[in-house]
């Protein structure tokens, strides 16, 4: 695993649990036990929501998302601003 990939992972104590982030494999765990993501559980209520969907429509809205994601990251954590039109609006909430 590259240095760049380690530093992307995550690890806080939130309420006196250790509850980690592993970038490269998009996996939490809490007190070392596995739990799903906010994605996988939204998909056992929500399975066949995007069915319909073409695959690159969905790529692109899940490119933009992770890419905001980021954007916001780096501003909590690093005070750094982003650009995109939807980080604007982030500020204004």
């Amino acid at each position: 695993m590259s240095l760049a990939k380690q530093t992307d992972n995550i690890t806080q104590i939130i309420n006196g649990r250790v509850v980690e982030f592993i970038s490269e494999t998009h996996e939490y765990f809490i007190d070392g036990i596995k739990v799903p993501s906010v994605t996988q559980i939204v998909a056992t209520v929500l399975p066949s929501q995007y069915k319909d969907i073409d695959p690159t429509v969905l790529k692109r809205a899940a490119d933009k998302g992770v890419a905001l994601h980021t954007e916001i990251e780096q501003y909590e954590i690093n005070d750094i601003l982003g650009h995109s039109q939807e980080f604007n609006n982030y500020l204004k909430l």
